[in-house]
């Protein structure tokens, strides 16, 4: 710290002039401790920044690798059964231009097009669920990246899971998931993070119109708790 002479207001080191009354500041009385205390001050200050800096990553490391709860209903053979009867009567007759599809029948539509393990280079889905809300679905995934390495030498696979809050809506390019946030375990991805995970994602739903024919069909979907409606005119 300097003293100014004039008003005696202390002034951090790199000061000229004091900031309180603008008077040039003496360096002249300034010791050769007083110099080293302030350096050691300075240094401290940045330890502690780089400590809290550490625990930061530690704590978003700790959040990314706790498994997200994946709270929707697990669809059934009869709930597979069910969805497909709805899907072969939007596909067969005018008659029938809307169905209700519950969030356990949905799942196990996706848990059936999982059976084929669907695979992206070291990313692999292990499932994926959906929780149809009123104004939002939230998808959660879980996967394995494999191999992990480090420093040339792999050490496993690491599993995780994902979630995504979005929108479906359609497009004139076809079906679109509007990703509003998204998440790894319980580590939140606000803003840009949250859709920068989601090509990853939606890359593995490109091949459901080919196991579900009737998604290119769908022209409208209107969201309900635990349910959704399509029209598919």
């Amino acid at each position: 710290m300097i003293v100014c002479s004039r008003c005696g207001y202390e002034n951090q080191l790199g000061h000229i002039f004091c900031t309180h009354c603008r008077t040039r500041l003496d360096f002249d009385h300034v010791s050769d401790q007083e110099l080293v205390r302030t350096k050691k001050v300075g240094g401290r200050k940045w330890l502690r920044i780089m400590l809290i800096v550490a625990l930061l990553v530690v704590v978003a490391i700790g959040l990314a690798l706790w498994p997200l709860p994946i709270e929707a209903k697990r669809g059934t053979s009869a709930d597979l059964q069910q969805a497909r009867r709805k899907m072969a009567l939007m596909e067969r007759s005018d008659a029938f231009p809307s169905q209700v599809f519950t969030e356990s029948e949905l799942n196990a539509c996706l848990a059936a097009a999982m059976e084929i393990k669907r695979k992206s280079g070291a990313f692999r889905m292990r499932s994926v669920q959906v929780d149809v809300k009123p104004n939002a679905i939230l998808l959660s995934v879980a996967a394995t990246w494999e191999p992990i390495a480090a420093g040339g030498v792999r050490i496993g696979t690491l599993d995780v899971t994902y979630g995504i809050t979005g929108v479906p809506e359609i497009t004139p390019a076809g079906f679109h998931f509007a990703v509003s946030r998204g998440m790894i375990g319980h580590l939140p991805l606000p803003g840009p993070l949250g859709i920068m995970i989601a090509p990853q994602i939606k890359a593995h739903f490109k091949g459901l119109r080919q196991d579900y024919p009737v998604v290119g069909a769908i022209k409208r979907f209107e969201l309900e708790d635990g349910k959704i409606i399509v029209f598919s005119r």
